[in-house]
């Protein structure tokens, strides 16, 4: 998945070198694209994998509560 959002910012020339100052973006994002732009890719790569890890968390720690209880009980 991770080089598959690689090869795609790639393709589409998203990839540079940010030393602007004046405003927040990450390092690897071209600063000369539109901050629309520049916004989804920080989501993507950054927000969507934090909130994904989030429900899968709950997901695993739920059947292995219940688990637990059911050899407790």
């Amino acid at each position: 998945m991770i080089a598959t959002v690689a090869v795609t910012a790639l393709s589409l020339g998203v990839l540079g070198h940010d030393d602007n100052l004046h405003r927040p973006s990450w390092c690897w994002i071209d600063p000369d694209v539109a901050m629309l732009s520049t916004l989804w890719w920080q989501y993507i790569t950054g927000k969507a994998w934090e909130i994904s890890c989030y429900f899968v968390i709950v997901g695993l720690y739920i059947p292995v509560k219940c688990k637990i209880q059911k050899q407790v009980s």
